[in-house]
């Protein structure tokens, strides 16, 4: 699978298989300090 970021709020998986299933993780950092977001990816066919 490959990735890319289309714009500043969206990841897009291109050629999604079973090894791409799991948990991805968007860490975004600044001076201010640190965030993140998680989410779990399920590949069904």
């Amino acid at each position: 699978a490959g990735a890319g970021v289309d714009n500043p709020e969206t990841l897009t998986i291109y050629n999604v298989t079973e090894k791409d299933e799991g948990w991805y993780t968007c860490i975004a950092q600044n001076t201010l300090g640190e965030t993140f977001s998680s989410a779990y990816l399920s590949v069904v066919e």
